[in-house]
């Protein structure tokens, strides 16, 4: 599903070839699909896009994610249910369980900029998970906007006062 929908992101950036000035919102762990779009275009040498927002996203902790997914969004109250349903969700979205993206980060281009965007409680990704994506790439030039109260992709629903100026900005 993760290379799916890269290909589908990446037609979607075709539609304007001739506009130059494009940024990627992304949320959850679509951001990792939209990661890989991107690094496509950047090894092409084409430089159409110039920033990307990640709202609650990517996770490097993707079984986790997974779990907590079937957990709380999809409300598994059985764990068995849980053991069972969270590997098909997770490999179900690419074996590489979004280990690639590091590879993806690597072809984007010195100081690229990113915001990414976390709820302190969002039980689905955490804080942490999503540093993990960015911190070992020095080439990026990425800020993060913290929402302390804020949980999964609700940042801009229940904090726009904070939410709109950065993503302006």
């Amino acid at each position: 599903l993760k290379h799916a929908l890269a290909d589908q992101i990446e037609a979607h950036l075709n539609l304007l070839p001739e506009y130059s000035g494009k940024i990627i919102f992304s949320f959850s762990n679509i951001s990792a699909s939209a990661m890989e779009a991107a690094a496509r275009r950047f090894e092409k040498k084409q430089t159409d896009i110039i920033g990307m927002v990640c709202d609650s996203g990517p996770g490097i902790d993707f079984f986790q994610s997974s779990y907590n997914l079937v957990k709380y969004q999809f409300e598994e109250n059985s764990f068995l249910l849980r053991l069972i349903k969270t590997p098909l969700i997770a490999y179900g979205w690419s074996k590489s369980l979004n280990k690639d993206v590091s590879n993806d980060l690597n072809k984007f281009p010195d100081d690229f900029p990113i915001l990414s965007i976390r709820g302190w409680r969002d039980r689905l990704i955490s804080p942490e998970s999503i540093d993990k994506i960015f911190e070992p790439h020095p080439n990026l030039k990425w800020r993060k906007l913290n929402l302390p109260e804020a949980s999964h992709v609700n940042g801009l629903r229940d904090f726009p006062s904070e939410y709109i100026p950065e993503v302006q900005s």
